[in-house]
């Protein structure tokens, strides 16, 4: 009894994986970006530690990618106060 339902429910856990990897909205081309992103602000601020410091680095670094994946938002690194 204990291994019917320890296969039953092993099966239950398989098949919610599978259905949580499908993406049928990859497959419609009517999608752009900004409805897969719903609404985008249009400047984002990122604060961090003093210029030149390593949480500073990352931030510049995330708001270069933010900047390069086009998704209609400008973002910027910033100080911030007493840090």
């Amino acid at each position: 009894m204990k291994k019917l339902l320890s296969v039953t429910l092993s099966l239950i856990m398989l098949l919610g994986l599978l259905a949580g990897c499908g993406n049928q909205a990859a497959n419609d081309p009517s999608n752009d970006q900004a409805s897969e992103y719903g609404e985008v602000a249009e400047f984002i601020s990122i604060g961090a530690n003093p210029s030149g410091q390593t949480a500073y680095t990352w931030a510049a670094g995330i708001a270069d990618l933010i900047n390069k994946a086009n998704i209609g938002a400008t973002a910027t690194a910033a100080t911030t106060a007493n840090a």
